[in-house]
């Protein structure tokens, strides 16, 4: 999910994303918006607004370093 900068994998029911836990949630957002019918373009909407306000980065330091942490997501789809 490029827009969102999440690497995803689909696999049976089960979405899983990789990336920052801010964006993670941005394209778990979008997913669930697609699921429960809004139009692609509604949602191609919503992520060009998430990335033009740029969600907060998470950070932790590391000496005297600030390093981004990557998280992992999983979302289970349900019939």
């Amino acid at each position: 999910m490029e827009m969102a900068e999440v690497d995803m994998a689909i696999y049976g029911k089960t979405v899983s994303l990789i990336g920052e836990m801010d964006n993670i949630m941005v394209a778990k957002e979008a997913i669930e918006m697609i699921l429960n019918g809004s139009r692609h373009k509604s949602v191609y909407g919503f992520l060009e607004h998430k990335k033009e306000r740029g969600p907060p980065m998470h950070k932790s330091v590391k000496n005297g370093q600030l390093k981004k942490r990557a998280s992992y997501g999983r979302i289970k789809v349900l019939p």
